[in-house]
């Protein structure tokens, strides 16, 4: 923590604050029966290789995702089991566009040492909220709008600091039709205080 207020110059708890007033009149209200159920689980670590993209979200994503594939397709890698992760580490609305940071993993540990600026990595353990999210990417936002404004408030939980995950379940999202597309969004939290 003391790492984050010296390189940020605020606390994480300060960012949340700052975070929440940014975001609470940009979006629609999600209504709370889109599916949208939290689901309290504790998760062991997961070892990824990861492709690093730096810009904006809609920018960085697709391109960090086209050298981790064309990694994984061309050394024979993607059996029916691999999961699929994207880490988000900013919020486009206090971060600068071109600071954000967003890691396009896949659940594999091998050399990647002839990938194209890949990095090993671990997505840390411990207990998440899960919410299903229905539908295309670019909605992603109104679903973390929903938790960070409508769901958490009122959970009786607070966030750990570490990044928010998204486990993407469609095997490949380019033959899915948008509205056919779930993901799991994956929040930290922190032991019920309530």
């Amino acid at each position: 923590m003391k790492s984050f207020k010296k390189q940020f110059n605020y606390s994480p708890t300060q960012v949340r604050a700052k975070l929440l007033s940014l975001t609470q009149y940009q979006l629609p209200k999600l209504d709370e029966d889109k599916n949208m159920k939290a689901k309290i689980v504790t998760l062991d670590e997961i070892k990824v290789i990861a492709a690093r993209g730096v810009g904006t979200y809609e920018e960085i994503a697709p391109e960090a995702w086209g050298r981790l594939m064309k990694f994984a397709y061309g050394n024979g890698l993607m059996k029916g089991d691999v999961r699929r992760f994207g880490v988000s580490y900013d919020d486009p609305n206090i971060t600068e566009p071109d600071k954000i940071r967003y890691d396009a993993c896949l659940d594999l540990y091998v050399d990647i040492s002839q990938g194209d600026n890949l990095k090993n990595m671990t997505i840390g353990g411990g207990k998440y909220a899960q919410f299903m999210h229905m539908g295309s990417y670019d909605d992603l936002d109104q679903t973390y709008h929903y938790i960070f404004n409508q769901w958490l408030p009122k959970s009786g939980h607070e966030l750990r600091d570490d990044p928010c995950f998204d486990l993407y379940l469609n095997k490949d999202p380019r033959r899915t039709k948008p509205e056919n597309l779930k993901t799991i969004v994956h929040v930290p939290i922190n032991t019920c205080y309530k």
